[in-house]
């Protein structure tokens, strides 16, 4: 497994990752452009992937993150974490926050035990950000979780 930063952030593996993690493409095109991508490739097959944005010259945001369907389970998305952590550390940041769904299968706990803290809640922002109800094992996303970790 090869960990790397993207040059070309819009190819077809890449994309079918963005939309398992954020399922509108117009919400992913709005912040794509100013996110570096970093991604997990495995014999020319992009495995798993991250969308960090910069919000200033010490903080950013991991915007979007997935792990493809045969590669879940196995330590990859952490192995991808572990590098960007140290990409961003590399580059400057600080910190890094991050947001998710409020949900039972939420990703929370794979972010807390990636070292990330609870910070707050955005009371329904999938309700208000996204054109259409979005559901995640038959449950619909609502409330955002905000979590944050110092680099």
């Amino acid at each position: 497994m090869q960990f790397t930063a993207v040059t070309d952030k819009e190819t077809p593996q890449l994309w079918a990752l963005y939309l398992e993690a954020d399922p509108e493409a117009a919400v992913v095109r709005r912040y794509l452009p100013e996110c570096r991508v970093y991604a997990a490739v495995r014999d020319g097959r992009v495995c798993a992937q991250a969308c960090i944005l910069p919000l200033s010259k010490d903080t950013c945001e991991l915007k979007n993150l997935a792990v493809s369907a045969e590669e879940r389970g196995r330590g990859l998305g952490m192995r991808l974490c572990e590098f960007v952590f140290h990409a961003c550390r590399e580059n400057g940041f600080k910190k890094m926050v991050a947001g998710t769904a409020d949900i039972s299968r939420s990703p929370v706990p794979f972010y807390e035990r990636m070292g990330f803290k609870r910070t707050g809640v955005i009371k329904d922002f999938f309700i208000k950000n996204y054109s259409a109800p979005i559901y995640d094992g038959g449950e619909q996303c609502r409330d955002m979780v905000l979590l944050e970790k110092e680099l």
